[in-house]
């Protein structure tokens, strides 16, 4: 599972209070006083009471925000933390609610991986369930971080849920579809050398580097300007001083904090492959192709997906397709045997027996 990048430690309840007990409502002073003795369900009470007569009241929402999560109330909390958004024009208070949401979808991201990762061993509905709420109140306050949409799909995929699998691994290509139009634009890929990715992109505008602990891999986060559009690539230590490309966010939004910017930024190439396959067996080819191609475009050595591509062309009945396929993979990549022994046994098909043997022999 990915590592996230930086961990927040719990606001204190009532860390953004700023007005006295003297100056509040009977309800808000109930619900401080609840909260302190925690009595979370009185004070839920008391503050939804102070917000139906005050709904600009920041503080209000923010710690009734608080409360629900205490309850283990997340879904409530991640929409409450949405509506105080638009409660607040102020700058100090907006930041301690995007505080909030990003404590927030990270613990529920966290969780649930836990809650899946224990239904794997145990097969306990209740802890598939559990993922999946988690992981929905996470996408409820960052849909625009595609990972956590392929989590979702991955949970279904172990519930043998075709149909949902396939709506989350669809809506994770809509999310990526600026990073997957910038490699088709700057040819770019996954596994890329970093160096070759700045030639590339162009020279970046900032560079910052993380190292985890002096055993695990660092990070290299380059920014760039592209077309007026802010883009991060994160790259991966392979060996000394070797970093090589592992992902890119296209245009993140604006009032994301540096940390949600580079978070869970490495993209997937398993929603396509999953795709493809579901596609094969519905005997949609077309559908099954368009994901081998996408996947390619972000992995081109990936050695199962050209395999793949042409066996769906085999399954057309495009033997002749699929040897042209086959015979450009050969030549572009003349020590993979892999693509040989697919070459050879499709000359074989096509009774091209002497050719097939060369390729065998080979």
């Amino acid at each position: 599972m990915k590592r996230i990048l930086y961990y927040l430690f719990f606001l204190i309840i009532g860390a953004i209070i700023t007005e006295g007990f003297q100056c509040a409502s009977p309800e808000m002073t109930t619900a401080k006083l609840a909260i302190r003795n925690k009595e979370y369900t009185k004070a839920e009470t008391n503050l939804e009471i102070e917000i139906s007569k005050n709904s600009k009241n920041t503080e209000a929402w923010v710690l009734l925000a608080q409360v629900k999560g205490e309850l283990g109330k997340y879904a409530d909390e991640a929409n409450i933390l949405k509506q105080s958004e638009k409660t607040s024009d102020n700058k100090n208070a907006l930041t301690q609610i995007y505080g909030l949401e990003r404590q927030l979808w990270i613990n529920s991201y966290q969780k649930s991986v836990d809650e899946f990762n224990k239904y794997v061993s145990s097969n306990d509905k209740k802890q598939i369930d559990s993922a999946l709420y988690l992981i929905n109140v996470s996408i409820s306050l960052r849909p625009e971080i595609a990972e956590l949409t392929r989590m979702k799909g991955l949970f279904y995929i172990t519930l043998n849920d075709t149909v949902n699998a396939v709506q989350c691994y669809n809506d994770y290509i809509k999310i990526i579809d600026n990073e997957i139009n910038l490699a088709k634009e700057k040819h770019i890929y996954l596994g890329m050398a970093r160096n070759e990715a700045i030639n590339a992109l162009g020279k970046p505008i900032e560079t910052k580097g993380i190292k985890y602990s002096p055993t695990s891999d660092s990070t290299i986060f380059d920014y760039y300007k592209i077309d007026g559009k802010e883009v991060i690539t994160s790259s991966v230590e392979k060996s000394k001083e070797f970093f090589t490309i592992q992902g890119w966010r296209v245009n993140p939004p604006q009032n994301w904090s540096e940390s949600d910017k580079t978070d869970l930024i490495e993209l997937e190439i398993s929603p396509f492959s999953e795709l493809s396959q579901i596609y094969f067996q519905q005997k949609d080819y077309k559908a099954s192709i368009n994901n081998v191609l996408i996947l390619l475009l972000l992995d081109p050595s990936n050695v199962d997906a050209n395999t793949f591509l042409i066996n769906i062309y085999q399954a057309q009945g495009g033997v002749q397709e699929a040897i042209t396929k086959c015979a450009e993979l050969v030549n572009s990549n003349p020590d993979n045997k892999f693509y040989r022994v697919q070459y050879g046994q499709l000359l074989f098909q096509d009774q091209k027996y002497q050719e097939a043997i060369e390729q065998f022999e080979k």
